[in-house]
């Protein structure tokens, strides 16, 4: 038993017998012995004395006699380690250290009468051999337990070939782990093994495969081992689309905790997981990111704690809109390494006071949401950590806008969305005939602003930078280009495909527009200079990519874009514990044509994703939790890709000249490559860890990156005629860059400067 003591009386190899005689500078010292369960002793044993710290010298052997105390001379201020060779019991090695007062050391050994376990061994699966030994582990129970100590360790036990397997054990009440490598293992709760006898503990039946393991406590109370449960779910990349997220949570398993507390979830794929424990009336305990190895059992070190909710008290300042209403609130609860969607838990009006509660929560991390009784959401606050009830404020900044809306020179009526109709702040205002329209803001700086006209009809993207004045006031002036581009979708047979999607990038911003019911489209407004339009259909179509210039006061069109049928592309994510669930893989085609796909990989660690029929040459970005975002050369054959990431992972920290509503302003973005290949910035924010560039700390940092040689780039957004904005070749006209190699759980720091 590789605890501190022996288990049988052949467990030195070779001992000295050395008679030490009273010397100057000697102390007393005295041990004594107790039985710690009933028991014969022989009449004469060893006490074993060895100088500390450890090296060569020989174990000193003193004789003990009966139950009268053994008294040495040993050095003042030596330090030794002591235990006894005392056939049939175990004893715990102890350290001593002689003191110098002149009073004796005094030190008492525990001898433990030893006893046996036995068993038989059994494997599920046929084609597998029964190990040839069982590793047996004495557990510590939690302290919510209150079982008395017992000696710890791990013991091996031969299997002999009909499976059976005995080991010795100090006589006590033990919490045992009994497996063998490879295997799940199982437990056996307060065995008592008594002096001189053997405790059968039946058979086990081994099988392959990886688990884990937890102890759960409840404040306050005990588990209810009908309504306590435990679900472990595998982790999606956090911005894996819903449907991927939602099937892979279909493959989450939930189990009962038992009564003591003890919990075991066993026959699961190696990978990364959320483990969360509930019982009514008490918050949910939570693990975010648990790693599970392949034929191994991942056992928490601390028990999850059920603990009593807490309550959310909020206040919001002003307490009421400039309208003088209530405000409306919603409250997201925050799920650590969550993929799936954010459950809201609070939905509802605020007093008149601003306040409002929300009860029965557990901590953790809450995004809250401020709408006015307009239905404008003028706040959102996407993380905000409580762990104790106390009152939380939350204090709004109100920015009087007053603007204007022009079509080319000419005023322009509509309705405009600032943060985006469908953004996570969105203020709608009104713009008149004139075209000019008033409302309030929460912030200032750059505000996407979608813009639906009314004569003419149309529906376009511009921005808006907010410069109040020290009265909290700003003057917004939108002028729209007086661009149209305006054709049709069309299937392989030129037939109208009805509510296709069409993206449009341009040199300043991208939008999203949809097809009528007979595939037509025209969309005004958009910047001058190179515009790339593509479009999507249902059932796996998409157009080649179609780039046009754009004139102030000239039209563009009649365009034709014609939806072709996609191939599917089929791979494997995998890493040295084996396939990984729950990435993100995401497709950039760049030769012959451009487009790609985006696919989340299933329990299995496969993916599917639709590509243009004609793609030859592309890049796979791969990220998921746990793991280094990575990317791979694409060579798009028949044969299904296969993708390895590793868990080596570090960060970049890239220093910008500008902030970023300078970089806004210029139409700048940074551009990241990877072994030189581009990592497109917006999938990596959208991981955990990234930070958005602000004006106060012009520092871009991304986490979770695979090891590699990388590159940062400063560049104007630009549409090619040939390939995406994002080509790769979009590096040879960057204005500036910085190089440098990121080590496993290092930061790169690279340098963008000025021309």
């Amino acid at each position: 038993m590789r605890v501190g003591g022996s288990l049988g009386a052949g467990f030195l190899a070779l001992v000295f017998v050395v008679a030490m005689a009273p010397r100057a500078g000697a102390e007393s010292v005295e041990i004594t012995h107790r039985l710690v369960a009933e028991a014969a002793l022989p009449p004469e044993w060893d006490v074993l004395l060895r100088p500390l710290p450890l090296g060569d010298e020989p174990v000193i052997r003193h004789r003990s006699r009966g139950a009268e105390p053994l008294v040495l001379q040993l050095p003042a201020g030596s330090s030794w380690e002591v235990t006894a060779d005392l056939p049939g019991f175990w004893v715990q090695r102890q350290n001593l250290v002689v003191a110098s007062s002149g009073q004796p050391s005094r030190l008492e050994l525990q001898l433990w009468p030893l006893g046996r376990i036995s068993g038989r061994v059994e494997v599920r699966q046929k084609d597998l051999k029964p190990p040839r030994k069982m590793v047996v582990k004495t557990m510590a129970a939690p302290a919510f337990l209150q079982r008395p100590p017992v000696p710890p360790g791990a013991l091996d036990c031969p299997v002999d070939e009909q499976g059976n397997w005995s080991c010795s054990l100090p006589a006590a009440k033990f919490d045992l782990a009994i497996g063998a490598e490879g295997f799940t293992p199982h437990y056996r709760w307060q065995v008592e093994v008594q002096p001189a006898k053997t405790s059968a503990l039946g058979t086990f039946r081994l099988e392959r495969g990886s688990s884990v393991a937890a102890w759960v406590a409840v404040e306050g109370s005990g588990i209810d081992p009908e309504r306590c449960i435990a679900r472990l779910s595998p982790l999606a990349a956090c911005d894996a689309d819903l449907e991927s997220a939602a099937r892979l949570e279909q493959t989450a398993v939930e189990r009962p905790v038992s009564k003591d507390g003890f919990l075991q979830i066993t026959g699961i794929a190696p990978g990364n997981y959320a483990l969360e424990v509930r019982q009514p009336g008490f918050a949910a305990a939570r693990v975010a990111n648990l790693r599970v190895e392949p034929q191994r059992e991942t056992f928490l070190p601390e028990p999850l704690l059920l603990a009593r909710p807490i309550a959310l008290e909020i206040e919001i300042m002003p307490p009421v809109d400039e309208a003088g209403e209530p405000w409306r609130a919603q409250v997201m609860r925050r799920v650590e390494g969550g993929s799936g969607p954010t459950p809201i838990v609070f939905d509802g009006p605020v007093d008149s006071q601003g306040r409002f509660t929300v009860t029965e929560q557990a901590p953790g991390w809450f995004g809250v949401d401020v709408l006015d009784a307009q239905g404008n959401r003028v706040h959102s606050e996407p993380e905000r950590r409580v762990d104790s009830t106390s009152q939380q404020t939350i204090e709004l900044r109100r920015i009087a806008i007053e603007g204007r809306l022009r079509l080319g020179a000419q005023p322009l009526g509509g309705t405009l969305w600032f943060g985006g109709q469908h953004g996570s702040r969105r203020v709608k205002m009104e713009a008149d005939e004139e075209g000019r329209f008033s409302g309030v803001l929460s912030s200032d700086g750059f505000w996407p602003v979608d813009v639906e006209g009314r004569e003419p009809a149309f529906r376009a993207r511009a921005r808006a930078e907010i410069r109040p004045d020290r009265a909290g006031r700003a003057a917004v002036a939108i002028d729209l280009p007086d661009t149209r581009v305006f054709g049709r979708v069309v299937d392989e047979r030129g037939q109208p495909a009805p509510r296709a999607a069409i993206s449009i990038a341009s040199q300043d911003l991208d939008q999203h527009v949809q097809a009528d019911d007979a595939g037509f489209f025209d969309v005004r407004g958009l910047s001058t200079g190179s515009v790339a339009l593509m479009a999507a259909g249902s059932q796996a179509r998409q157009s080649e990519r179609t780039v046009l210039n754009l004139v102030e006061g000239r039209q563009a069109g009649p365009v034709e874009l014609r939806l072709r049928a996609m191939k599917k592309l089929s791979g494997t994510v995998i890493s040295s514990r084996g396939p990984v669930a729950g990435a993100r893989v995401v497709l950039r085609a760049f030769s012959p044509t451009v487009g790609g796909g985006d696919a989340a990989t299933g329990p299995e660690g496969t993916f599917t994703l639709e590509v243009p029929q004609n793609i030859a040459l592309g890049t796979a970005v791969v990220k998921a939790p746990g793991f280094g975002t990575k990317v791979f050369p694409v060579a798009a054959g028949e044969k299904p890709l296969s993708l390895t990431l590793s868990e080596a992972a570090g960060e970049i920290a890239i220093a910008l000249p500008r902030g970023a509503a300078d970089l806004s302003r210029e139409n700048l973005r940074v551009i990241v490559f990877q072994d030189d290949m581009e990592v497109p910035v917006s999938l990596l924010r959208a991981g955990e860890g990234a930070q958005v560039v602000s004006d106060t700390e012009p520092v871009l940092r991304l986490a979770s990156l695979a090891p590699g040689r990388y590159s940062a780039c400063l560049a104007r957004r630009e549409v090619e005629s040939k390939g995406s904005a994002l080509d790769p070749t979009a590096k040879d006209a960057s204005l500036t860059c910085d190089t440098g190699q990121l080590a496993a759980g290092g930061t790169l720091a690279l340098t963008l400067r000025e021309r």
